[in-house]
């Protein structure tokens, strides 16, 4: 953890022989009034980093947005777009990422990481997309039949309740 007494900068340099280091900004929304003091963080070490922008599947496409928007500050190289598995969309996310030219580096299907997190794999990701978008289609279809079927009953009953009353 970065605190008064352990910089990020000493914390890197502690890590240096790691492979891959991973800083977590602990999930603060973009509109909180730390996260500027975190960004201000990273890009101080922005020569010494290369940061990821962690884009959750499951967010709306507007907070997406605010979010890849509000990381453009420290030029993230690559994402991580998490909750793969929870996701109901996945299209808005990754149209989001490629308008920002952002590429997606890794995945995480679950909620153990390291476990969970894999190499991003294009066909994969676009096999979901599409898999969850006709999903979505059918839901919709069962949806607007199920209200279709509501709304000619209860028109049926009104129209029988008027007679009677």
């Amino acid at each position: 953890a970065v605190d008064d007494s352990h910089s990020l900068a000493d914390l890197l340099s502690a890590l240096r022989h790691k492979k891959l280091v991973l800083i977590d900004t602990a999930g603060i929304n973009v509109k909180h009034h730390h996260f500027q003091q975190q960004l201000g963080l990273i890009a101080q070490m922005r020569d010494s980093i290369q940061p990821l922008l962690v884009l959750a599947s499951t967010s709306q496409a507007q907070v997406q947005a605010a979010e890849i928007d509000a990381y453009s500050a420290i030029s993230p190289i690559a994402s991580i777009v998490t909750k793969v598995d929870e996701a109901i969309r996945l299209g808005e996310g990754l149209g989001l990422l490629i308008q920002a030219k952002i590429p997606i580096a890794y995945t995480t299907h679950g909620q153990s990481v390291p476990e969970d997190i894999a190499v991003a794999d294009s066909v994969s990701i676009v096999n979901k997309t599409v898999a969850l978008s006709r999903a979505h289609l059918a839901v919709k279809e069962q949806m607007i039949e199920g209200f279709g079927a509501v709304y000619a009953n209860s028109s049926v009953k009104e129209a029988c309740t008027a007679r009677v009353g």
